[in-house]
């Protein structure tokens, strides 16, 4: 299991009712999660929740995708049911809002809700690598308000037998458990499914975070749907490989000669790099740096200094004819004066 899972909290699976106030408290909170064969999992969670002002409702944010490094998975939501309460789903913001109440009703006092949904996405296979895994926040960080209470039961879809503490990983917050160790709560794992436990109080912003890895033919994926779920990449470019050669002359000035191996990662119709204004001496000060020129494969750039803070000089290249593959190169020539820095 990697262990890296866990600095990527940026995943909101179970995002939580982001518009909470305090005239509002969530009092308990469960899941239940029946994992099928394909690797779709039928979800109810069950929230008890006291209102301490009147309101109308409550809402439920379902993130689309999520991010694994500077790779983006799309989340497949269907099925949203709210027993015996009017709802409707908008999109918000890369997520699913899910509106639960009645604008003509006003809420006091304490009630309960049942929100049911089916969601695909949430288990990847790695067949390359030997397994599936599960990765989710079971409660999502996107929370103003603590929750004194959770608990959450998994069903499997057939016995699962053969794994250690070294398949799972839990995470409260940004405190992980790996293989469990040390976990306050409950954890106990059947061959049939895993029932969670967390009896303290979980701060605001914090979620329960789990990370499991199947066998690798446990379940029967549609390959195509599982293809589907790639949404592209975070950034739209990365550098690969970067060669600088710097030449001093006598009076301090420096001539820059950079070659880039760029690798395209999303469609893009320019390329953008900035180039420091100034630098950081030992002393706490700074350095300002005197761009004298500034070539880009060959053509002379216009140097402007764009940042309202004066920071840097942007340069947006345009991606001409032939740049249209995934990897490229890009050089450029720059002489620079103050990287030479006479000490007395």
């Amino acid at each position: 299991m990697k262990k890296t899972l866990f600095c990527i909290l940026t995943f909101l699976l179970f995002s939580l009712f982001s518009p909470t106030f305090a005239n509002l408290i969530f009092e308990d909170s469960h899941l239940e999660a029946k994992i099928q064969e394909d690797g779709t999992i039928n979800v109810q969670e069950f929230f008890d929740v006291n209102f301490l002002s009147e309101m109308h409702g409550i809402q439920r944010e379902i993130p689309e995708y999520y991010t694994v490094d500077i790779t983006k998975f799309k989340i497949f939501l269907d099925n949203v049911k709210v027993p015996g309460e009017p709802f409707e789903i908008l999109p918000y913001w890369k997520t699913k809002n899910i509106r639960i109440g009645d604008a003509d009703i006003l809420v006091y006092g304490k009630k309960n809700y049942e929100i049911d949904y089916d969601l695909y996405g949430v288990i990847r296979n790695f067949s390359g690598m030997g397994y599936s895994e599960l990765y989710r926040n079971l409660l999502g960080s996107e929370r103003e308000d603590s929750f004194p209470h959770f608990s959450a039961s998994l069903h499997f879809p057939k016995a699962l037998t053969g794994l250690t503490k070294e398949d799972f990983n839990l995470a409260i917050g940004d405190q992980n458990y790996y293989a469990l160790e040390g976990f306050p709560g409950t954890f106990t794992r059947t061959e049939t499914g895993i029932y969670i436990e967390y009896p303290e109080r979980i701060p605001a912003y914090q979620g329960v975070t789990l990370a499991m890895k199947f066998p690798n033919n446990y379940f029967v994926f549609d390959h195509e749907k599982q293809a589907s779920l790639f949404d592209g990449y975070t950034i739209d470019y990365q550098v690969n490989t970067g060669i600088v050669n710097i030449k001093l002359s006598s009076d301090g000035t420096a001539k820059i000669q950079e070659t880039w191996q760029i690798e395209k990662l999303n469609e893009m119709d320019h390329f953008r790099g900035d180039l420091p204004y100034y630098y950081d001496k030992s002393d706490g000060s700074k350095m300002l740096l005197k761009r004298n020129y500034l070539n880009i494969e060959g053509e002379e750039q216009e140097i402007q200094d764009f940042n309202a803070q004066g920071t840097t000089f942007p340069v947006r290249l345009p991606i001409q004819t032939g740049r249209d593959q995934e990897i490229f190169t890009l050089q450029n020539e720059s002489e620079v004066w103050g990287l030479v820095m006479p000490f007395t």
